[in-house]
This record gives structure tokens, sequence and C-alpha cells, in this order.
């Protein structure tokens, strides 16, 4: 497979090292983001779904409201909590609480970068913009995939080293095939959380049913 590289400063290394930091659970912050596409000849992007993030170390507590963008999911409320260890899935509307362990590098939250960039090349800086109020470092790479030219690109906070927004665009010469992106809109860092934003207990009138296959565009995504 041949590839077409990014040109860019920075060497893998250094990449690598990024990638690593972006993805060390070491950090503490909350905010919003939202998860847009673009298909083909269509004008403009759909807003897909809107999600709240409240993150400490390896716990998490997320929750998606997919929106009127064509998703199966519209109009649905997707609702996650992690202990780092074990994933709950809160399903208030059969007062169910799925729990999942999640296996090897089952996970690709959106909020990360993947551990392997294969088939491409480690991403390379390329420069700098601003997003969310926030200094960003702006990474890349490209290549071949199946029959189409895919570019990949990762906005990560300066000073944080957290992912601000992520990006994938699959053309096939000059036609578009998907344009999708997960962009931060907000975001606080070193907020004051209470122990409820993590909780996992099962209320009493509820069922812990344990599930062995995660199913979530969120917490699984493809770059």
């Amino acid at each position: 497979m041949v590839l077409a590289s990014v040109v860019g400063c920075g060497g893998a290394d250094e990449q690598h090292l990024m990638a690593r930091r972006v993805n060390a659970d070491d950090k503490r912050y909350r905010g919003s983001w939202v998860y847009r596409v673009r298909m083909g000849e269509q004008q403009g992007h759909s807003e897909i779904a809107r999600m709240n993030l409240s993150v400490d170390g390896r716990r998490f507590h997320l929750v998606a409201d997919w929106t009127a963008g064509g998703s199966a999911r519209t109009g649905k409320r997707e609702e996650w909590v992690s202990d780092g260890k074990y994933l709950w899935q809160m399903l208030p509307n059969r007062k169910q609480l799925n729990k999942y362990e999640p296996r090897g590098t089952e996970l690709l939250l959106f909020w990360k970068m993947p551990h392997r960039m294969s088939p491409f090349k480690a991403a390379v800086e390329i420069g700098e913009d601003g997003l969310a109020g926030r200094r960003c470092k702006v990474l890349a790479t490209a290549g071949r995939y199946d029959q189409g030219e895919v570019t990949l690109k990762y906005w990560i906070d300066v000073d944080t080293g957290v992912l601000l927004k992520k990006e994938h665009v699959l053309m096939a010469g000059d036609l578009l095939l998907i344009h999708e992106s997960y962009e931060c809109q907000q975001i606080q860092y070193d907020p004051a959380f209470g122990e409820e934003v993590f909780a996992t207990g099962v209320p009493g009138d509820w069922v812990e049913v344990e599930k062995s296959s995660l199913d979530s565009e969120l917490l699984g995504t493809k770059f």
C-alpha cells in the first residue's frame, strides 16, 4: 500500500510522545463537544450528536444527545460512566445498568488518539490553531485506504495535552465521500467534581446486566 505523507515540522518520535500525552489518564476537566458529519455532495455538515463529558483521571461520565442529523439514534440519549476498569451504560427507561469490562484496545474514545496510525504514518505537526479559547497544536497524517484517500487531523491543547478536536476526511479523487469531526465547544479544567458525578452504584429498583460487547459510536471511534 502506497502512503501519501503529510509534510510538517517535528519527527515521528515527537508525535508518538504527543499521542501518549493526549492518552495519559492524568487530566481533570469537563466540557461539551459536537459530532458533525458531511456525506458526499451534501451542502454543509449535519450535527449528529452533542456530548457533555466529565473526566477525572481514568474515570469519566459521558452524556450524549443524538440530534436531528439523520442518524438511527436521532432523538435518543446515551449515558456512560467509567471507574477506569469497568464501564456502565445507564438505561433509565428500562431501569437497567449494562456493565462492560473493556478488553485491550476495544475502546477508542472520541477524546483520545489511536494507539497506532496503521496503515498510515505517525501524525506530524503541521501548525497551530485556536479552538474553544485554547491554543492548539495541529497534527495530521494521510494516505490511501482501500480505494480512497484519507486525511486525519488532531487538535491538541498546548498547555494541557487534551484532544479538543479530531477530523476524518475520505476522498475519491476530487469527490468527497465523508468529512466527520468531534469538536470541543467549551472546556473547564480542574473543576470540583462531586462523587455523584462518577457514581456507579445500582439503584434499588434497577437491574445490572453484564455485557460482553460494546455498541457505542462515541466510545469506539474509527480515528
